[in-house]
């Protein structure tokens, strides 16, 4: 309006300067808003259920977010668009009724926020992120295998170290902080979606996960080989303890005060 109404007025020797200096301006102050629209493009709100409304933008905001948990930014193709199977509530009364032997409530209510937040940035179901601490480490954070797994989904530390590396967790010799939940879950579920990454299909990953990438690898390049009976049983029994652990009548599960 301020143009038009320049515009429509015979112009003085100051009247050029002063409409330059507007244009300018205008120029300069366009210029962050239209940065930031570009980078809201880039990650649009995520499709959720209404029980577990989760936004991306918010959770990068929010004080309690762990700087790590979004770093490096997850690819688009991975963030979750389907409602998730298992909310909050559900998530942390799951994990209140097989952890509270072993930790905190404080505990509890972080790793169950960071199951459903990682959940939606990399592309998984709660369901069958708890199948797999079922299976590894029935839910012992400080259970440790004869191989040297450590914790909830039973990593390695020298394979922890490598995740760890580029999402800004140091994982020191020995693997003393894979006891933390959190910091454990957030290893392991971004150790799942780099090997989804590589073998595509849930059913390869979980054999990777179970075996290593490395000899599920050779056994895929290898036709006619025999794998391993136990990589299958392993499969089988994290597609069923799933669906079980998604059918489970949140009223069955303990009350846990959040």
């Amino acid at each position: 309006m301020l143009f038009l109404t320049l515009e429509s007025q015979p112009m003085s020797f100051r009247r050029p300067r002063v409409f330059g200096a507007l244009v300018v301006a205008g120029v300069l102050l366009s210029v962050p808003f239209e940065s930031s629209w570009l980078k809201e493009q880039e990650t649009p709100p995520l499709l959720t259920s209404s029980e577990n409304t989760w936004n991306y933008q918010e959770a990068q905001a929010t004080p309690e977010a762990l700087a790590w948990a979004e770093t490096p930014a997850p690819r688009v193709e991975r963030l979750q668009r389907q409602p998730l199977d298992m909310n909050y509530r559900e998530v942390a009364q799951f994990l209140n009724q097989r952890m509270r032997r072993y930790s905190s409530a404080s505990s509890i209510e972080a790793t169950a926020n960071q199951i459903i937040r990682l959940c939606h940035l990399l592309g998984f179901q709660p369901s069958l992120v708890l199948a797999v601490i079922e299976h590894e480490s029935s839910f012992r954070p400080h259970a440790i295998s004869p191989m040297g797994a450590i914790g909830l989904m039973q990593l390695l530390p020298a394979t922890a170290r490598i995740v760890g590396a580029p999402i800004g967790i140091e994982v020191p010799y020995g693997g003393a902080n894979l006891k933390d939940p959190l910091v454990n879950v957030t290893l392991g579920m971004h150790y799942l979606a780099q090997l989804h990454d590589d073998f595509k299909t849930l059913a390869s990953t979980l054999a990777a996960y179970n075996l290593g990438p490395e000899r599920w690898k050779n056994y895929l390049m290898q036709s006619g080989s025999r794998r391993p009976k136990t990589v299958g049983k392993y499969v089988a029994l994290i597609e069923r303890s799933t669906k079980r652990i998604r059918s489970v009548d949140p009223a069955q599960l303990d009350s846990f005060r959040l």
